[in-house]
Order: structure tokens, then sequence, then C-alpha cells
């Protein structure tokens, strides 16, 4: 018998310490992290079957786990609320946890934590964790080099709300959007000033127990737990309707650029829902794995060589008509197919239909775009959303409109040159080749969505 304990234990630890790339199906390029509140664990799925593969946590670190996120080294963070840790799983193999905030079980001395009962996490534009407690209602801003608080978002109090909860989000307006569980309301908080205005008021329209936040196409989206149900709100905090029903949703983390993960406390089972039309798709099995009181979900992407490999960058390309300071792109295409060199092949080249682009310049170096992307045949699913441009470098062609000015400029060449979203968005961008006074080539050099299946 401890031979058959010896051998099994031998795979446990051979399995652990596997490279989380080499995990589930070899052809899917994700993993799905979830919280298991009630059995202490964070269970590891195929992200593409949604098959249990094995947990997380093979040292007892985990006490009561709520958020998942990366760091900037990309190791996974979970952070552990009932006993105040934060513990980091390497990437690479995801085992071996080390505590970097709260007692480290594996020293002598008794370790501070940052904040009592932490389980929200979101990561701001400076790559700084902000991180809230459950039973303080307290916001603490935290170096991700050092672990240690820079500066408190939100000091402890009741005063504004009751039972901090999970699901943190920075709105498209810059502010920090809380919701509480306790006090069945809605809070935001500017950064700057840390000013905090209450934005669903308790218990309005009936808000029962929110969770998470997020935001999507101009609208706040809020799982209400007691209210079974993912509630859509516009900006300004007034309800809407109910996007769908789901028993005792949790958790809520978006998983490209129209879909949610969403878990069911009740259910045990994590969901992937659709923010346009609110129709779910069970992606992990009620109780999977032991699942037992889902709170989170989190989509892992492989970072593997076979990942590596991959062709992840996309170029989109159309003929645009200009009409006055607007560009239309009626229709956006892209390709499948090739390899770079001497195994290039037209013939494996197809042309994709993607959508259409609208960009419309506020001034001679800044624009706004706009895009809708069509259902791909391949399962690729891009959205619709668009952002700000800017011109990365004034060329010749852009001195006309700045001489002339942007209201009076007749000819269109200055349009020509290269677009980017900022710095925020560096590393895509747009090159704009005027051909008419009313035709442009575009072309968008950007990425694959994660939402590859």
């Amino acid at each position: 018998m401890k031979l058959k304990i010896f051998v099994v234990s031998f795979i446990i630890i051979l399995l652990s310490n596997a490279k989380s790339q080499d995990l589930g199906d070899p052809d899917c390029d994700s993993l799905l992290l979830v919280s298991s509140w009630f059995n202490d664990s964070v269970k590891i799925f195929g992200g593409c079957d949604g098959e249990y593969i094995r947990d997380l946590d093979s040292q007892s670190l985990l006490d009561g786990p709520q958020s998942i996120f990366e760091d900037k080294n990309g190791d996974v963070i979970v952070i552990s609320e009932q006993n105040h840790k934060l513990v980091r799983f390497p990437r690479e193999t995801l085992s071996n946890g080390v505590v970097v905030s709260g007692d480290d079980p594996n020293t002598t001395t008794v370790e501070p934590f940052l904040i009592a009962n932490p389980l929200a996490a979101v990561i701001d534009e400076n790559q700084d964790l902000i991180l809230g407690g459950y039973s303080q209602n307290e916001i603490i801003k935290v170096d991700m080099d050092t672990w240690q608080r820079i500066s408190t978002v939100l000091p402890i109090s009741t005063q504004f709300i009751q039972g901090l909860d999970i699901g943190m989000a920075i709105g498209p307006d810059g502010f920090l959007y809380v919701p509480g569980y306790d006090s069945d309301n809605i809070i935001k908080i500017n950064l700057e000033t840390l000013a905090v205005t209450e934005v669903v008021e308790s218990g309005e329209s009936g808000l029962n127990a929110p969770r998470a936040i997020a935001f999507y196409n101009n609208q706040m989206f809020v799982t209400g737990q007691f209210n079974n149900a993912i509630r859509r709100y516009d900006l300004s905090g007034s309800y809407i309707d109910n996007l769908t029903s789901i028993a005792q949703p949790t958790g809520m983390t978006m998983d490209g650029e129209n879909h949610v993960l969403v878990p069911s406390q009740q259910l045990n089972n994590v969901y992937r829902v659709n923010l346009d039309t609110g129709v779910k798709e069970t992606i992990v099995a009620n109780g999977s794995g032991g699942l037992n009181g889902t709170t989170f979900a989190y989509r892992l992407i492989k970072k593997s060589e076979q990942v590596s490999k991959t062709a992840n960058h996309h170029w989109l390309i159309g003929v645009g008509e200009i009409v006055d300071n607007t560009i239309n792109v009626e229709t956006f295409s892209s390709t499948r197919g090739g390899f770079f060199g001497k195994n290039f092949n037209t013939d494996e080249i197809s042309t994709i239909d993607w959508g259409s682009l609208t960009i419309e310049f506020t001034s001679c170096n800044t624009a706004s775009m706009s895009y809708q992307s069509l259902e791909q045949d391949d399962g690729l699913e891009f959205g619709n959303g668009g952002y700000d441009l800017v011109r990365l470098a004034a060329n010749k062609a852009v001195q006309c409109c700045l001489e002339e000015g942007f209201d009076n400029i007749v000819k269109k060449g200055w349009m020509s040159g290269t677009m980017f979203g900022g710095e925020s968005r560096s590393g895509e961008g747009f090159l704009l080749d005027v051909l008419t006074d009313n035709q442009v080539i575009v072309t968008w050099y950007t990425y694959l969505p994660l939402n590859i299946k």
C-alpha cells in the first residue's frame, strides 16, 4: 500500500510541475482558472473544452480564493480573502505558489498583510494594482514590483459602501466603479481627486447584492447575486433591464470584445455571455472538478512555442470614400492562409469580408475611429467598437492642412499618413493612402482577438 501511495504522489508532483502550455488540449490556446471559494481552491480547466485538469494550489496556501489576475511578468496572482494573502503562481508551471503579500507559512516571521479580507483587483494605466477589501471597505493602490502600499484610494469606512465586492472596474470616464454587496449600491471614485459619488443608490431599481461590474458599448453591466441576473444600466446609473438570468452570478470578467465570463455560485458552473444579445453558453459544467462556491473565472492565454509561432498579427484593408472630413470604408477585408518567404503560395490565400470602418477627422492630426465587424466563419469575434486616433508623425502632406487651417482646406491629400491610438495602443495603427479627393486606401495593422477557438 505504501508503494501505491508513493507512486500516486510521484505522479501528482510530475503533473503539477508540467509546463502550463502543455496542460489541456494542445490545440487550444488558453486555460480557464476558476475560484472555488468553499473548498479553498482554484480549478484549472481547458479553455476550449472546459474539461477539468487539476487544482492550481497543492500547498494549501489559499483560503477563500477570489479575484485572479496577471502581474507585470504574466505570472498568476490569486487573492485569498480569508487569510488576507496574495499568492503568486509562476505562469510557466502554474504550481509552487509564493506569498507576495500576507504571512508566508514558509518563514518564521509573521509578515503583515496589505489589506483585510482582500477580494477585488484592478490594474490601472500605470500598471499599479488597485486592491479592495471586503470587511473594512478599504481600497488601496499597490506597487506590483515591491508589493507595497503606494496610497489609499478609499479609507476604512462604512460611509459610502458596505461589503465592497469582487468586481471593481474602471469605467470609460476613468473613474473606479465599486459594487457594495451589503449596501446594495454602486459608487464611483475619481482616481485623481478621490472624490466619491454614488452612481446607483442603495436598493435602487431592486438591486440586490451587486458583485461585479463590466463596461461595454457605453453601458454598465452588473451581476446582482440575489437578482439572479446580469443587470444593464446606462453610464449615469439608470437601470435599463436584465440582460440575462443566472442563478446567483458572482464575478464577471471580459472575454473578448463583447463577451464576459460569469460564474454561478448556485450551480457551480461558468457561463460565457454575449453582452449584445444576452445569450449564454455553459463553458464549465455544474460542479466540474469539485467546484463549490464559484466566485471568479479568468482566461489565461498560453504562451507556448506553438502560440508564439502563430501569426497573431492581423491586417485589414479597404478602399474608403472621403466625404468632407470623414472616411467611410463600407467593405473592410482580411485574409487567411499563407506563409512567409519561399513557402508563400497565392492559391492558399482567401479574402474575408471583415466588416466596415469609419474615421472622422476632428483636426489635422486627430480623428475618431469606429468599426462594426461581421460574424466570421472561423469563429473569430471582433465585435464593434472604436477609439480616438492621433497622427504618429507630421509628414509633408499634413503641412498643407496646418497652413491653410482644418476648417478651410479643400484638397484631401493631407489625410495621408500613419495614425494610431496613442501610447495605450502602441503596436497597432492605420496607414492612410489618399488616391483622390474622394478615395483613400485604409490599412489597419492590429492583432487577432483573445477568443480564438
